[in-house]
């Protein structure tokens, strides 16, 4: 979340000529990647939650995330908050959640399936 606030910070972090779907690719795995890493500390904090709670939280933090960097970048010379960007941060953050989730279901039922 530092890492993300920090490159929002900056005017533009880096030149998007060759990353493919530009700004909104971007958006996409950063946000992916922060629901998945969110995913996995909430389940080892609530190891009483079910997959569902798991996936709400993390996809509804990371995109609670995602409004307040659109917010912030607002107040950022150079940038422009978008609501396409907000989006993509949605859409990251809930397919991030789910394909955690997916590798964690499979990750579990193996160890279950493992005699001691």
């Amino acid at each position: 979340m530092l890492l993300i606030w920090v490159l929002s910070s900056m005017p533009q972090p880096f030149p998007l000529g060759e990353v493919p779907f530009k700004d909104k690719g971007i958006h996409f795995v950063e946000y992916g990647v922060l629901a998945a890493l969110l995913a996995h500390a909430v389940r080892g904090s609530f190891r009483e939650w079910r997959g569902h709670s798991v996936f709400l939280v993390a996809s509804a933090a990371s995109t609670f995330w995602g409004l307040l960097d659109e917010i912030h970048q607002a107040y950022v010379p150079g940038r422009v908050s978008d609501t396409g960007d907000l989006i993509a941060d949605a859409l990251g953050s809930v397919l991030g959640a789910l394909i955690y989730l997916a590798f964690r279901m499979r990750y579990d039922r193996k160890v279950a399936a493992t005699p001691p």
